[in-house]
């Protein structure tokens, strides 16, 4: 099962680059942009309108695929409501005698129809003595207890499966992957979390639930592609930001020649590091200052610059080893991140020396063209 799993997995960003590419082209006809290449030096011959229906299909091809793999999660799985029978821990409730299966009825009198309710109602009450009438076994009982101070008793919801249409089912599936993109943004650092669980994560959280495992590691895989697609989607923002830089920084003698798409490879990558050493610094900061909401918008900022990083590393490695390897190797390096890092090294490293090898200055983010003689 593990072994599955893992190709799964791999097959899910594989599929999502192969998504990007093939969306790229179908825009591109589509809105009749065939020059249009990422990081080429020159825009494509094409009003911005077309180019940007271009960047539009191209993100939004690969988004499909997540939405597809929720479609087939919630049809043929159902989707899990929480209700309110609960699995006890350790904490005010297990002390008050609350046990795994017990269904609670009201709090002070108020019903419960909800855990959602059960949990906002709690939270108002902590740090003061509730009245928790559950039923077991079909008897009734009051149980007396104070929520910690943190709002919370130490119980979680038990799940109950609901059938889902095709109808029902696709307006969960479009909704889903906004939700947890609406989530990343609100926290880098939950990102940064979500998005490092892999196949090992997701083999630990569907053994919870034998009767929806598939089904459960449909949804998650699903899950995994939406946390991903904004550094797709980053692709797009990043490679039409920077075209300006670009544009000023360097005098194109030759447009059609490739070697000056290496050369805006190349101060891609700059930039990105460079972005990637600066939210370094302010989560740094952040973390030892508190001071959140003066950095927030920093960090959105260069957040389109960080999460270009992968895709970004992916057109590199296209370029010279070819789209299967260049997948092949950001697939393996989702689960193995050391990878990733060796293939920017390298990438970077093979692009600074073709372009040193035609006689070009390389910097850090502008490299000087040959004098001709």
């Amino acid at each position: 099962m593990v072994l599955f799993l893992v190709l799964g997995y791999l097959a899910l960003f594989a599929g999502m680059f192969a998504m990007t590419l093939g969306g790229a082209k179908l825009g591109a006809r589509l809105f009749r942009v065939p020059d249009f290449r990422w990081f080429d030096s020159q825009p494509a011959n094409a009003a911005r309108w077309r180019r940007f229906g271009v960047r539009s299909v191209s993100a939004l091809a690969s988004l499909t695929a997540c939405v597809a793999l929720f479609w087939c999660g919630y049809f043929l799985g159902g989707e899990a409501v929480p209700t309110t029978t609960v699995l006890v821990q350790a904490g005010p409730a297990r002390d008050a005698g609350m046990q795994n299966g017990d269904r609670v009825v009201s709090i002070d009198g108020a019903r419960i129809q909800s855990f959602e309710a059960l949990r906002q109602t709690v939270k108002m009450g902590r740090e003061r003595q509730l009245e928790i009438e559950i039923e077991r076994d079909g008897s009734l009982m009051v149980l007396r207890l104070a929520p910690n101070a943190q709002g919370r008793i130490g119980v979680s919801p038990q799940d109950e499966t609901v059938s889902l249409g095709v109808t029902q089912s696709a307006a969960r599936a479009v909704k889903q992957p906004f939700l947890i993109i609406r989530d990343e943004l609100r926290s880098v650092t939950g990102l940064l979390e979500h998005d490092l669980q892999g196949p090992v994560g997701i083999v630990r959280e569907a053994s919870k639930s034998n009767e929806r495992r598939w089904t459960l590691l449909i949804l998650m895989l699903a899950s995994k592609g939406a946390y991903f697609w904004p550094n797709l989607a980053s692709l797009q923002l990043f490679d039409a930001a920077t075209l300006w830089l670009f544009r000023k920084t360097h005098r194109v003698a030759n447009p059609a020649d490739s070697i000056w798409r290496l050369a805006r490879l190349q101060q891609g990558f700059g930039l990105v590091l460079v972005s990637l050493i600066a939210m370094v610094v302010l989560l740094a900061i952040d973390e030892f200052a508190a001071v959140p909401s003066a950095l927030a918008p920093l960090m959105i900022l260069l957040l389109p610059a960080a999460l270009a990083l992968i895709p970004m590393t992916w057109l590199a490695a296209a370029h010279f080893w070819g789209v299967a390897r260049a997948t092949m190797v950001i697939s393996f390096g989702t689960l193995l991140p050391c990878i990733t890092v060796v293939a920017v090294f390298l990438l970077w490293q093979r692009t600074r020396h073709e372009l040193r090898a035609r006689g070009f200055r390389v910097g850090w983010l502008v490299v000087s063209q040959p004098t001709i003689e």
